[in-house]
């Protein structure tokens, strides 16, 4: 979804549309999810909205209900000529399903995996049903790169019950244009990749900023995304050269995003589950050899055990810092980290005997100490949780939205 707004919005830069865009969970505060043409909602819009959506609240909604109506409270008061929805968890239930479906140009699905099993369900079928529930009778749903045969399945039977469209984006039609990255400098931030697009008709050639194989996937879904929809509805007038710009522009703060802070460099990253760990890990292993510095922490979840997330980036040798983030989370009062002493525990089996585990009860703290411990060139990198890596934009005063 990250990349399908930056090219709705450069098409609006040349005196097109105005852009909604909302998403979830947020970074620093709940304004961040509902942007305009990449803006935050404005203070006072967001706040009438919130206004407006308590006072018609007879239901007792959730926080995530209210903020999603709040959300196309905004697009329906600034007129929005498109609006990007992201899912917040699942698809058949989710809040976001419930708008109109002869509103909606297209459907997506990124890649299933493990993931709120104690809502969506133990089994991979489950949960690809849930997330294929956003399929709307005769509206394309363009369907990524799938680990899972068992995904595969249920949703073509998922979309077909709807009477939706399946498309399935190519799996190999996003590629670098080179092998496998150059292991940047100490202490470097990687550059930004050229990646090859396949269209229908041609190739398209940009600059892509965001890093990660399973980025290329997503891109390929986006692409594939914005020429059905062109297709299917001309009017847009999208070109390849807005695919192009708008790809070059995309920025998700939180996810594989590099900055320097006071001599440091830092990874942040919100992997949170096995599947996105082992993302990471498949990153980083071209560019920076173990031992390897982190700085940890994991929200609390009665189906998720530190170790499954642990095994997929920690080896013998690495330096680990483990910290809760901070809390109460804004607007998500439930949310909580996971107990320190457990996280240490399963830390220290994965880098035993020679690495070296601490806890903190800060971040300000675990960042003093990791990076005066082992190789001060080292990057440091920060995961486990998308509510740690907020703590980090705001500890080191940087804008997630540059």
């Amino acid at each position: 979804m990250e990349m399908f707004a930056p090219v709705a919005r450069k098409r609006a830069e040349q005196g097109g549309y105005l852009v909604g865009r909302f998403n979830s969970p947020h970074l620093l505060t709940p304004r961040d999810s509902i942007r305009i043409n990449n803006h935050p909602c404005p203070l006072a819009l967001f706040a009438h909205a919130e206004e407006a959506i308590a006072t018609h609240d007879s239901f007792g909604c959730t926080s995530f209900e209210r903020l999603t109506a709040q959300a196309l409270w905004v697009f329906e008061h600034l007129h929005v000529d498109i609006a990007v929805l992201e899912v917040g968890m699942g698809g058949t239930l989710d809040a976001t399903n419930a708008i109109p479906p002869d509103t909606v140009l297209a459907c997506g699905i990124a890649a299933v995996d493990f993931d709120h099993q104690a809502f969506l369900g133990n089994s991979i079928q489950s949960i690809a049903r849930h997330k294929a529930g956003i399929a709307k009778p005769r509206v394309v749903c363009v369907v990524g790169e799938q680990r899972y045969d068992e995904a595969v399945e249920a949703i073509r039977e998922e979309v077909g019950t709807r009477g939706g469209e399946v498309i399935w984006a190519p799996s190999s039609t996003v590629r670098p244009t080179s092998t496998a990255p150059a292991p940047p400098p100490a202490n470097a931030i990687p550059p930004p990749r050229t990646v090859l697009v396949n269209l229908p008709d041609a190739q398209l050639r940009t600059t892509f900023p965001l890093h990660g194989t399973h980025q290329l996937s997503n891109a390929s879904l986006a692409v594939t995304i914005l020429t059905e929809t062109q297709t299917r509805h001309p009017w847009l007038h999208l070109t390849s050269t807005h695919f192009a710009r708008g790809i070059s522009k995309t920025r998700w703060a939180g996810r594989l995003t590099w900055f320097s802070h006071n001599g440091t460099t830092f990874l942040a990253d919100g992997a949170h589950n096995p599947s996105s760990a082992s993302a990471l890990s498949s990153y980083l292993s071209p560019l920076f050899p173990h031992p390897r510095k982190y700085i940890l922490s994991l929200s609390y979840s009665p189906t998720k055990l530190p170790e499954d997330v642990f095994k997929q980036l920690l080896r013998p040798s690495d330096i680990v810092a483990i910290v809760p983030f901070s809390t109460p989370v804004d607007s998500m009062p439930w949310v909580k980290p996971a107990e320190t002493p457990s996280l240490v525990t399963a830390a220290a089996a994965f880098i035993s005997p020679s690495g070296t585990v601490s806890a903190f009860p800060s971040l300000q703290l675990a960042i003093e100490w990791i990076t005066h411990t082992g190789d001060p060139n080292a990057p440091v990198v920060v995961s486990g949780s998308l509510y740690l890596v907020a703590d980090l934009y705001r500890l080191v005063g940087t804008d997630p939205n540059c």
